[in-house]
């Protein structure tokens, strides 16, 4: 049931992957009228036709139509590189925002974007979609309600293949190779995992990073060898709390240790795994540990005390039945930040914190010592 009178959203970037995915989305909310789809690509005009929606080519042009009122809210889904200009450009224009992930490519330009958004009293959503899935929601709750005891470490894998195709396979998403355009396995999916790892466990303060041997040549991906993205690394965490953690991600291994095959939130999801449980978060405890997606926690025979003689017993912790996917959850959530009927799940601040850590990242695959302080929101 519809609670009011639909929100009227903007798409930026729709022709991508993500954009096409968040269109899909939106089309189907009945809460939502989908007034503009904007992506400068050639490709972009008969999708835009294709669901009866006013196309424009670029932002400027919508704001400026005569046709199509200012719409409440817009989602960018536009190249990495391109979101904190894309996203000003509709602040300042007072449009409420859900900014895919990652929210900024630098911590510089991220401050930039958290002051124009203040400014311009825009309310805004970072796109860590994840928080909305039902393994995670049952994770944090585990956690936040100390059922681990105090948490200690923490250990964690995102690691698959990605063919060729994904970085050749056409102009508009060759920068997925190039560093300087935000691409890379750290800016494009490690920022997703630190996100997660940053809800459950607090601030990330330090990072050690070790760059895994390159398989992929420069002829393969199609950029100078200077811009290349990194395609993994072995990393050490150290949280504010005083929590430790290790992490592995690589994009050019054969693997199902990754959240998306585990959970199997993902269109692409491989069907012949979809009955398998594949942990990728392990989180310890002084009184119990928690592997997630899986769900499985372990902890020692209530009364009979604790050390490794001490019986231990398996616990599945319940999820929820909500089966919708997290793009939808998230974009229902949206419409109530846009009416201001609920606070953002993933505020800028967040996803700043996010990007911020993997920035760090990649400056420390470069550093001599592998190893720097993550600096904070000033």
């Amino acid at each position: 049931m519809v609670s009011s009178s639909p929100v009227t959203i903007a798409i930026i970037g729709f022709s991508g992957g993500i954009g096409k995915r968040h269109t899909s989305v939106a089309l189907a909310n009945p809460e939502v009228k989908l007034v503009a789809l904007v992506d400068p690509s050639p490709a972009a005009g008969p999708i835009a036709e294709s669901h009866s929606v006013p196309y424009f080519r670029s932002v400027r042009e919508l704001l400026s139509s005569t046709t199509v009122a200012k719409p409440m809210g817009a989602i960018v889904c536009t190249p990495n590189h391109t979101h904190v200009p894309v996203a000003k450009e509709l602040a300042t224009a007072g449009i409420h925002l859900l900014i895919e992930k990652p929210v900024s490519i630098s911590g510089a330009e991220g401050q930039e974007l958290l002051q124009c958004l203040k400014e311009n009293g825009v309310r805004a959503l970072v796109g860590h979609q994840r928080r909305f899935n039902e393994h995670v929601v049952a994770a944090k709750r585990v956690i936040d309600e100390g059922r681990l005891g105090d948490v200690t470490a923490v250990s964690a894998l995102w690691t698959l293949y990605k063919s060729l195709a994904y970085f050749n396979g056409g102009p508009n998403i060759s920068w997925r190779s190039s560093r300087k355009n935000g691409g890379g396995v750290v800016l494009m999916n490690l920022i997703h995992e630190i996100d997660m790892l940053q809800y459950f466990l607090g601030p990330i303060t330090r990072v050690h990073a070790e760059k895994t041997i390159s398989r992929r040549t420069t002829v393969d991906v199609g950029v100078e060898e200077d811009d290349r993205a990194e395609e993994g690394a072995a990393l050490t965490l150290r949280f504010k709390s005083g929590v430790v953690g290790t992490f592995l991600v690589s994009d050019c291994v054969v693997s199902p240790h990754n959240y998306e095959v585990s959970v199997g939130d993902n269109p692409h999801t491989l069907s012949n795994l979809k009955d398998e449980k594949i942990d990728v978060y392990r989180i310890f405890g002084t009184d119990a540990s928690l592997s997630v997606p899986d769900m499985v926690l372990w902890s020692h025979v209530p009364g009979a005390g604790k050390g490794r003689q001490v019986p231990l017993q398996k616990e599945t912790i319940p999820v929820g039945n909500d089966l919708r996917d997290s793009f939808t959850r998230q974009l229902e959530h949206f419409v109530h930040v846009i009416r201001g009927e609920a606070e953002s799940n993933c505020p800028p601040e967040e996803g700043l914190r996010a990007a911020l850590v993997c920035e760090t990242i990649i400056r420390a695959l470069d550093s001599p010592s592998g190893t720097l302080d993550v600096p904070d929101i000033s």
